[in-house]
């Protein structure tokens, strides 16, 4: 998982802040989150489901989500974020 953090943070984490504002990167994992336990439910606990929302949250958390929350409590101007 932290090999794929690295490449989110790599790759997409400018891409999406730059393309979605702070608000909208930061809302991507609490939504992929949300999906994935509501597929879990739906499925009836399937560990491949329940490990897919588990990779989504450890690539994430540490890349673009933390990047957005950072970003988020810098004293910058609304429209720099």
């Amino acid at each position: 998982m932290n090999a794929i953090s690295l490449v989110v943070q790599l790759l997409l984490s400018s891409r999406l802040l730059s393309r979605l504002g702070v608000i909208g990167a930061v809302g991507i994992m609490p939504f992929l989150l949300t999906l994935g336990g509501a597929s879990a439910f739906a499925v009836g606990g399937s560990m491949t489901v329940a490990l897919v929302a588990k990779t989504f949250d450890g690539s994430l958390r540490h890349s673009l989500n933390r990047t957005g929350t950072e970003l988020l409590y810098l004293p910058l101007p609304a429209v720099a974020r």
